[in-house]
C-alpha cells in the first residue's frame, strides 16, 4: 500500500530585495491513503497550486516533506509515476492528439496501443490524428486527461482542471474523470474552489486557511457513490456546511476536526 504523507513546516517565497519574503504554506499536515480521491478547497492565495508543485517535486525549496510511503518506508519521487493535470491543457500544438499522449509514455507503452485505448475512453477516437489546437476546449481537456493517465500514475495531481469550461462540458468531464479513476483507483489530489465540485468528486475534502495555507477542516464526504451533482442530498450537505461554518471557504474560520 502506498500513501501520500504531507508534513510541510513552511514554504517561503523570497522577494527581490534582501529580507523580503512571503510564506505560502505553514504547519500543513495530512495523509492521503492509496486510492482515495481527496479534494483541496481554499481561498485564492491559500497555496493550493504551491502545494501541488511541492508534492510533484517541482518545488523543492521547502521546510518539510511531501512523500509517497509504503510499508517499507519512503519512495523516491523518480521511482513512482505521478500524473499532473493543470488549469490549462498544455498540449503541444505541433503534435497530433495521439502524439501528445504518446510523448509521455515509455517506448514499449507507446507501441502497445494503450494511448489509443485511453483516447477511445475519452471519446476522442475520431480526432486522434488531428492537431491539438484544432480541438474545442472540452476536447483539449479530454486529451490532457488521457495524457495524465498515460503514465500509469500512482498519484494524480489536478489543479482546477475544468476551470473556465461551460457548466455542461465541465460536468461531463467530471463524470469521465470518475469513471477513469474507478477503473484504475489512482490516488487523486484535486484542487478546486468549487464546493459543489468537491462534494461531487471527493471521498474527502481538506479545507485550507488563508495564507499561509494550513488545513482547518478535514471532511469525509458522507455520501455514497455514484453521486449526482443535482442530488438534493448533495445540495443539502453543501448548504449545511456553509450555514454551520459561513467563513470556512474564506479560510477564516477554524472548524472542528470531526466531519460536519
Amino acid at each position: 500500500m502506498i500513501s501520500l504523507v504531507v508534513d510541510i513546516r513552511s514554504k517561503v517565497f523570497r522577494g527581490r530585495t534582501p529580507g523580503e519574503s512571503f510564506t505560502a504554506l505553514e504547519h500543513l499536515r495530512f495523509t492521503v491513503p492509496e486510492g482515495e480521491f481527496a479534494c483541496i478547497v481554499g481561498p485564492s492565495g491559500s497555496g493550493k497550486t504551491t502545494l501541488l508543485n511541492v508534492i510533484a517535486g517541482l518545488d523543492t525549496d521547502v521546510q518539510g516533506t511531501a512523500l509517497l510511503k509504503s510499508g517499507d518506508g519512503s519512495i523516491r519521487p523518480g521511482d513512482v509515476p505521478i500524473g499532473y493535470m493543470f488549469q490549462s491543457p498544455r498540449l503541444m500544438p505541433w503534435l497530433t492528439v495521439l502524439e501528445n499522449v504518446k510523448i509521455v509514455m515509455d517506448p514499449a507503452g507507446a507501441e502497445s496501443g494503450e494511448a489509443e485505448h485511453l483516447l477511445e475512453e475519452m471519446g476522442l477516437a475520431d480526432v486522434m490524428q488531428a492537431f491539438s489546437n484544432r480541438l474545442s476546449g472540452g476536447m483539449q481537456r479530454r486529451a490532457a486527461l488521457a495524457r495524465a493517465f498515460a503514465v500509469r500514475p500512482k498519484l494524480m495531481l489536478m489543479d482546477e482542471p475544468f476551470v473556465s469550461l461551460d457548466a455542461p462540458t465541465a460536468e461531463r468531464l467530471r463524470v469521465l474523470l470518475l469513471d477513469t479513476w474507478k477503473a484504475r483507483r489512482t490516488t487523486v489530489v484535486f484542487v478546486t474552489h468549487d464546493l459543489t465540485e468537491a462534494l461531487h468528486l471527493g471521498d474527502r475534502i481538506l479545507f485550507l486557511s488563508q495564507s499561509p495555507g494550513s488545513v482547518v477542516f478535514d471532511l469525509k464526504v458522507p455520501l455514497p457513490r455514484p453521486r449526482d451533482p443535482r442530488d438534493p442530498k448533495l445540495e443539502t450537505l453543501r448548504q449545511k456546511l456553509l450555514a454551520d461554518y459561513p467563513k470556512l471557504l474564506a479560510g477564516l474560520a477554524k472548524a472542528p476536526a470531526e466531519s460536519a
